[in-house]
């Protein structure tokens, strides 16, 4: 994982950031949240299942059945999410990721090519929750983005 959020010009892999309230609305407003691979004990996602383990090595499938799947990874791990994304949505698993919007990585154009849809967030950074302690700021330095898979495009769309 060699990409990593910067935060004040500093480099952190601070894995226990949590996705705001008004950004779950957003996603609720698509499907009630079934599964969240990323969850941390500060997490305030309220999934029907979430993982005491490693998200990437479980089954989304059996975890989520045709309920929706919120993931939010460490933005330093986006690349192996966006991998286990595709391979998830392949088997009829719907997906919403929420990553940073780093368009010139092979995992964004992975995305790019087998999502059904995307946002980018703006104007302005997503306020994030919980940031590393001493820290000054609650928003990444890049921009983010929302990745869709699945079969209600019409509905993700309608919402962001």
């Amino acid at each position: 994982m060699s990409e990593g959020v910067r935060l004040a010009g500093k480099h952190t892999g601070w894995p226990h950031w949590t996705t705001p309230e008004n950004v779950l609305d957003l996603v609720r407003r698509v499907g009630d949240i079934a599964f969240d691979p990323c969850g941390n004990d500060a997490s305030i996602v309220k999934a029907a299942q979430t993982t005491d383990h490693n998200g990437l090595t479980c089954d989304w499938l059996e975890c989520a059945g045709m309920g929706l799947t919120y993931v939010n990874p460490p933005y330093n791990a986006a690349a192996l999410f966006v991998a286990k994304c595709d391979e998830e949505a392949i088997r009829g698993v719907n997906i919403i990721a929420l990553v940073a919007a780093r368009t010139d990585t092979r995992w964004a154009h992975r995305a790019f090519r087998t999502a059904t849809a995307l946002c980018f967030w703006g104007p302005g950074r997503i306020k994030f929750g919980n940031p590393p302690p001493g820290s000054k700021v609650d928003a990444p330095s890049i921009p983010s983005m929302f990745v869709y898979w699945g079969h209600h495009t019409n509905r993700f769309m309608s919402v962001f």
